[in-house]
């Protein structure tokens, strides 16, 4: 570097030995004097630096941002001017450095400009290494769902001058769960570091893979054609196919179900938008057999099904978050001698709508099984029974009948917390029945087995639901060790003129007995039909002419 003839704005000495580059530059932005630590760090000679234009000091690409600024703050108020750049040293070699400047005054009444240059290398690598975190998944490596939200929401907005095509991929494990629950979670973790190394070994460098959560994987295969993203997907299924997980001498197949939709020029929406299309593709590949590749067709069935279950999912955790369910009681009359004088009441929960209207349980309860919300929402009911219990002036002398899903029999934080609730209100006089589907019992037979024998030690009873609409109904009874059999309403609503229908709630009835069991009649909807009940020997009857649905608290909060 050329070295200065003129004269020089002098720093004091103490400047000299400040272990911060320090340095003055006329208006010309040419550097007029320096400190001697300031030669060090650049590795230059104080002669060498003199009369050099400060900027050249910078790295090529940043020179001109470097002009602009000083340039500008020469026109502006004086006042302190930082900025960031990277600095040049003699060998080559580069650093980041934070460079305050401002005004001063020279000996002779001229004006310079004062700057001091800190070394923030080990700072802006500490902030690079921080930001590379946080777009990261900590498990497996890939991106994470932060990251990918940005980078598709980018790209999204990049497509509306582009003409290039992308893909977006969602992934889905289809045997996960079953290995984590029986295995233990050290074993899926394992697992997803895996998964998520075969992923990378089959996907292209252009492209971004990132772990949604849990035991899902998104993929934005980048300029892609779709026969190309079709091969590419048939590739991905392949290597599952031939991938085996190892835990513990245990060997497990490990198959996916994959679902993509197409990013084309123009695309709209955002990343949450395309997320969900990939997502119910996903559905649709897991609902036509898993282990395949299905692209998001907006027209297919499956798709509205599971355009409707996801919307009743956003419904039901805003109902949980803002208490937007509420409950019913109906009538359980006694009408045999067995049970003369008892009192009982169904309890029934629905949900209230935007609009005041109440919403059945069929119209969100799918949903609320799909996405496993079902124990959540049953132990709401539980802790609003124990409420109402609570709450009641006289002693409770009448038997809650409690409905609960098949998810719940095995849902340990629904068992954990009603089983720690139950004793000291049982102790007080609270009666509870709980209520399971013929259907769901058979579906979690062994779970059923063991949450009844938890709760009978407890003291509560346990009523199996809609009995007779399964194809094994009286060979069940047997294994399971309920007390009471809710006969399925539609045989109770032709027991009028129904000869096969009579028949066979005659031989429940017997079957009951002969079991110890009592019985109710679910869908006594006249006075004809109470009759023949009576006369069969029921001993519970319920339905519109018993008494319909009243709310359970006398209000509908």
């Amino acid at each position: 570097m050329p070295g200065h003839p003129h004269g020089q704005a002098p720093l004091h000495l103490f400047c000299q030995e400040v272990p911060v580059l320090i340095l003055t530059l006329d208006r010309e932005l040419n550097i007029q004097d320096i400190n001697r630590f300031g030669c060090e760090q650049l590795g230059y000679s104080r002669g060498e630096l003199l009369g050099t234009p400060y900027p050249l000091l910078c790295i090529p690409e940043e020179r001109e941002y470097v002009q602009q600024s000083l340039t500008q703050y020469l026109n502006e108020t004086p006042c302190l001017k930082r900025f960031d750049c990277s600095h040049l040293r003699k060998d080559g070699s580069r650093y980041w450095a934070r460079d305050t400047a401002r005004f001063i005054e020279g000996p002779a009444g001229e004006f310079f400009i004062l700057i001091a240059s800190e070394d923030i290398t080990e700072t802006r690598y500490l902030i690079s290494e921080l930001e590379k975190k946080s777009h990261m998944d900590e498990l497996t490596g890939l991106y994470n769902r932060r990251y990918f939200n940005r980078h598709l929401d980018e790209l999204l907005l990049s497509s509306h001058s582009s003409q290039d095509s992308h893909v977006l991929f969602f992934i889905d494990l289809d045997r996960f769960k079953a290995i984590n629950d029986s295995c233990g979670h050290l074993c899926g973790d394992q697992l997803l570091i895996q998964v998520a190394d075969l992923l990378r070994k089959h996907t292209r460098k252009q492209d971004v893979l990132a772990r949604l959560g849990g035991d899902e994987f998104v993929l934005i295969l980048h300029s892609c054609a779709l026969e190309e993203a079709r091969r590419i997907g048939q590739k991905l299924i392949q290597a599952f196919g031939q991938y085996r997980f190892s835990w513990e001498g245990r060997y497990f197949p490990v198959n996916a179900s994959i679902g993509y939709t197409l990013i084309e020029p123009g695309t709209r929406g955002n990343a949450i938008d395309l997320l969900h299309q990939a997502d119910a593709a996903c559905f649709l590949a897991k609902e036509r057999g898993r282990n395949r590749v299905e692209m998001y067709d907006i027209h297919s069935h499956l798709i509205k099904q599971r355009d409707s279950l996801q919307t009743w999912f956003n419904r039901i955790n805003e109902a949980l978050d803002q208490s937007l369910f509420v409950l019913f009681r109906q009538e359980l009359l006694p009408v045999s001698n067995r049970v003369k004088g008892e009192s009982a009441h169904e309890v029934l929960v629905r949900m209230k709508g935007g609009d005041g209207a109440i919403i059945p349980p069929d119209a969100f309860f799918p949903a609320a099984d799909y996405y496993r919300l079902s124990p959540r929402i049953d132990l709401w009911v539980m802790e609003e029974v124990i409420r109402h219990f609570l709450s009641r002036a006289e002693p409770a002398v009448s038997t809650y009948f409690i409905n609960l899903s098949g998810l719940t029999l095995s849902d340990p934080d629904y068992i954990n917390t009603v089983t720690s609730l139950l004793p000291q209100h049982i102790g007080q006089g609270l009666k509870l029945c709980f209520e399971i589907t013929e259907s769901a019992a058979i579906q979690h037979l062994d779970s059923a087995r063991s949450f009844i024998e938890t709760f009978k030690s407890l003291g509560c009873r346990f009523a199996l639901d809609d009995f007779g609409s399964g194809f094994c109904s009286f060979g069940y009874l047997k294994a399971l060790p309920v007390d009471i059999i809710k006969i399925d309403g539609g045989f109770i609503r032709n027991i009028i003129n129904g000869h096969t229908d009579r028949a066979v709630v005659i031989a429940m009835v017997e079957v009951s007995r002969a079991l110890d069991k009592l019985s109710v009649a679910e869908y006594v909807e006249n006075e004809a039909i109470l009759d023949i009940v009576r006369k069969l020997g029921i001993d519970f009857a319920q339905g519109f002419y018993i008494g319909k649905p009243q709310p359970l608290f006398g209000d509908r909060r």
